[in-house]
């Protein structure tokens, strides 16, 4: 049975070792990338590609190991399904973008993995409202102005540096598809990270504090790869190499560590 009310002041605490290991592995599997000669490149693709599936994956399979613990329940199995299915859809992004760029040998941006990468953020949004709207039925106009205080700047200043800079290009930027594109799928990721962070300020005195803190750390981390790479975009910068890839692998192995968590509090 699910709880009525939010557990208050449950000790949960974070392992903040377990956080630096995920940062120290991923940046170091970054500067490993540099060191292998370019005449490898074909490989390490693979092997960029092979990580880019797989964390993902970890983190809808443990969603749903969630999901089928409280599958009966009101708001934690379909909160959950809804997780798992979020990352599911990264996955599949992931594949299609494999399948594009290492065997068709076509530029897999834009392209149907698109879809699935954009399926992200309104599945997690369900997530993160079911469990708003179940824990506390009433958010207040001061909480709510979250959603937009922090949105807002960030596709601001995603806009106005990216006009800046396709203008010293030379580029008209109201013609620019990569541009409104990326506004798109920033406007997503953002909204995406106001949810969690108002979870954060609904759960901050219990057990799921911890839990939703470091949700919010990772989907701020998504957040920065998001805004980056579609800046990137703009002037074809990205490639599989290119650092922007450390932030999602972040973001993807913070949430299983909170996923994690979220089963010791509950």
């Amino acid at each position: 049975m699910e709880p009525s009310t939010v557990p208050e002041n449950l000790n949960n605490p974070l392992n903040y070792k377990v956080i630096m290991m995920i940062f120290v592995a991923v940046f170091t599997f970054q500067i490993i990338l540099y060191a292998i000669p370019e005449s490898e490149n074909e490989k390490v693709g693979l092997i960029i590609s092979g990580v880019s599936i797989v964390s993902p994956l970890a983190v809808s399979i443990i969603s749903f190991v969630i999901w089928r613990r409280y599958k009966g329940t009101k708001i934690f199995g379909r909160a959950y399904v809804s997780l798992g299915l979020a990352y599911l859809m990264v996955f599949a992004a992931e594949i299609t973008y494999l399948i594009y760029h290492m065997i068709l040998q076509i530029d897999p941006y834009p392209s149907i993995a698109d879809v699935f990468f954009f399926a992200l953020y309104p599945f997690t949004m369900i997530h993160l409202i079911l469990n708003i709207k179940f824990f506390k039925p009433k958010i207040f106009q001061s909480e709510k102005k979250w959603l937009v205080i922090i949105p807002i700047p960030i596709i601001i200043i995603y806009i106005f540096t990216s006009i800046f800079l396709i203008q010293e290009e030379g580029i008209e930027y109201y013609n620019s598809f990569d541009f409104i594109y990326g506004v798109l799928f920033i406007t997503g990721s953002t909204i995406t990270l106001a949810l969690a962070f108002l979870g954060v300020k609904i759960f901050r005195e219990s057990a799921m504090g911890t839990v939703w803190l470091l949700l919010v750390v990772g989907i701020f981390t998504n957040t920065i790869g998001d805004v980056w790479y579609y800046h990137l975009e703009i002037f074809e910068q990205y490639t599989l190499f290119h650092p922007v890839n450390v932030f999602w692998y972040s973001s993807y192995w913070l949430i299983v560590y909170a996923l994690y968590k979220h089963k010791e509090a509950i």
